[in-house]
């Protein structure tokens, strides 16, 4: 018996199906310094190669390092008749989160494994053209990406809600397809460690908005609203690309109690 096989880690690292499985590592540091203020990072390692492991790898076998860092600061204060909370967060995703060994191709080529079948087990649904209800199960951007947001909101208690949000971000090519992104791998020892954002005309965008919600006294039902514009400069990468967008949500939620 191999007392090894008695460690994740040990079982993760060496003996996963590279072709069909995939693995990582998560970290969450909580910390709450004085009442309704929650101070939180989390750590996100897809890929992480050590000097000495490098000597044992060619080329085509060396896939670039991958992580992502998330922190942020949330409140909640209670105000008259209703409460007041808001967030502030940052976010970087590396350049190849998420992006990992894909199918073997041919020993001679420089490139030992290229992206048909990718192994996106985050990924794979936001591939599919038109299917954006399905989401992967990563960071909302993707990787590549460099986020902050804000948000600031004030709740009456059982009666209205109203909010205002902005979000800033600077995008590589590379990324969900969904979105136009590159998804090839690049890899080698030049590629360990890729500077985020990645290309020579990252995106940069800025989202910004207000909202609301109303809830009925006499019916289980809430109306919603939101209005948000939408700056993208460099647009999908493309150098001096400019696009606009107003983004206008209407709704209603109604809850019935069956039993």
């Amino acid at each position: 018996m191999d007392i090894r096989m008695f460690s994740p880690t040990m079982f993760l690292h060496n003996y996963f199906n590279f072709d069909q499985a995939k693995n990582f590592m998560h970290f969450d540091i909580e910390f709450a310094p004085a009442p309704g203020m929650l101070l939180y990072t989390q750590m996100f390692i897809d890929q992480l190669q050590v000097p000495s492991e490098l000597a044992n790898y060619n080329e085509g076998e060396l896939f670039p390092n991958a992580f992502g860092v998330l922190s942020g600061v949330q409140f909640s204060r209670p105000h008259r008749n209703g409460f007041v909370t808001g967030y502030l967060e940052g976010a970087l995703t590396s350049t190849y989160l998420y992006l990992r060994r894909n199918l073997e191709i041919n020993e001679g080529s420089p490139l030992k494994y290229q992206t048909d079948h990718w192994n996106l087990d985050l990924v794979q649904a936001s591939n599919i053209t038109g299917r954006r209800g399905i989401n992967f199960l990563g960071y909302p951007y993707g990787p590549d990406t460099v986020i902050a947001s804000a948000q600031v909101k004030y709740t009456e208690y059982s009666h209205a809600a109203l909010y205002a949000d902005a979000t800033f971000g600077i995008q590589g090519e590379k990324g969900l397809k969904i979105d136009g992104k590159d998804q090839m791998v690049e890899t080698g020892r030049k590629y360990l460690y890729q500077f985020t954002p990645s290309g020579d005309a990252p995106e940069v965008f800025l989202k910004s908005g207000f909202g609301g919600e109303y809830y009925l006294q006499r019916y289980p039902l809430k109306l919603y609203g939101s209005i948000h514009t939408l700056n993208r400069w460099n647009a999908g990468n493309v150098s001096g690309a400019y696009l606009f967008d107003l983004q206008l949500v209407l709704g209603a939620n109604i809850s019935l109690r069956i039993i």
